[in-house]
């Protein structure tokens, strides 16, 4: 990019996300990042060469989280994450990359957010000034698959390792339209609080994971067009302790959290939004997380900060209901 300017890119499971932060008028420097947006001068040679710096995913953690994705759905994209492993990516040519491009970096599949100075006038009169890349529909058809939600590929599987000792637990949601139809935007105003009201910051999870002899590491949520799972992520040295208490604590879900456990979560989450909104890179890509479910973050902040008891309590309910699936890297020395 140019001098004085700050940019930063992820692929998510739903959207690519563009940043670009600068202390200068930032829709000067558009143009720029939307002709490297929609570059498609690469050759095969660069491909291969990316393909090379992609590793096999050896960290244990990560082996696990991989390992409970692929007992935890059948069809699904969603378990294939963001980032290929080398058998993965042998099939990634420049051409099928070129017409993936073509279909989905485009203008009409665009969505600009700007903080800043400027008017929406003002921005529209600039980006009809921009140079755009063309829209090039290609005629290859959408990836259709056919997931199973009542049902895992496989309840629990293990494997051994000398740097094991590292067990991901799962849980698959059921299809985002089924939620929304039931519960409406309740469904993303709890994923917003869900992993810390039932894990990161409730300390009867915490003490049945000690008295398992386990150390939590980390929770995890995340969305995927239809699709969205919930991964726990423990150190132990023994699964069959920690998966017990793992399947009582989810049996009846709605029982782990307690009124004022709830209200003090809630306040957490709108301090804590309120402070990503004074940052504007963080206020940006919060505005982006939430537009992937055609919420504005605002909105979507305040009705979660006002959710009720009772909602709270319907939601985790239906969790009971979803499926789960686990996944132990065992060390070579602990439990046969």
């Amino acid at each position: 990019m140019t001098r004085g300017v700050l940019a930063e890119s992820k692929t998510d499971l739903s959207y690519t996300y563009f940043q670009i932060t600068g202390e200068t008028k930032i829709m000067d420097h558009l143009p720029k990042l939307m002709e490297i947006v929609s570059d498609m001068n690469f050759s095969e040679e660069y491909l291969d060469k990316l393909k090379a710096e992609e590793n096999d995913f050896v960290d244990p953690l990560e082996r696990c989280r991989r390992g409970c994705l692929a007992n935890l759905y059948t069809s699904s994209p969603i378990k294939q994450g963001t980032r290929p492993d080398s058998k993965q990516s042998v099939s990634i040519h420049v051409t099928a990359l070129k017409k993936y491009m073509q279909r989905y970096y485009v203008p009409t599949m665009m969505t600009l957010i700007v903080m800043g100075d400027y008017s929406p006038d003002d921005i529209i009169e600039r980006i009809k000034k921009m140079k755009m890349p063309p829209s090039r529909p290609t005629d290859s058809e959408e990836l259709a698959f056919d997931e199973k939600y009542d049902a895992v590929a496989n309840a629990y599987s293990s494997d051994d390792a000398k740097d094991g000792g590292y067990l991901t637990y799962g849980v698959k949601f059921a299809p985002r339209a089924n939620l929304y139809e039931k519960y409406g935007q309740v469904t993303f105003m709890m994923y917003e609080i869900m992993t810390d009201m039932l894990f990161d910051k409730n300390d009867t999870f915490k003490t049945g994971v000690t008295d398992a002899k386990a150390e939590f590491v980390s929770s995890e949520l995340d969305e995927g067009g239809e699709d969205c799972y919930l991964l726990l992520n423990f150190r132990t040295s023994n699964s069959v302790n920690l998966l017990s208490f793992l399947a009582d604590y989810f049996s009846k879900t709605e029982k782990r959290v307690k009124k004022e456990d709830v209200n003090t979560v809630l306040s957490s989450y709108f301090a804590s939004s309120l402070r990503t909104m004074s940052v504007p890179r963080d206020c940006v890509r919060a505005f982006s997380k939430a537009y992937a479910n055609n919420l504005p973050y605002t909105s979507l902040v305040y009705q979660t900060s006002k959710m009720t008891n009772k909602s709270i309590k319907e939601f985790l309910t239906e969790m009971n209901n979803f499926q789960k699936a686990g996944y132990y890297l065992r060390r070579n020395e602990d439990e046969s």
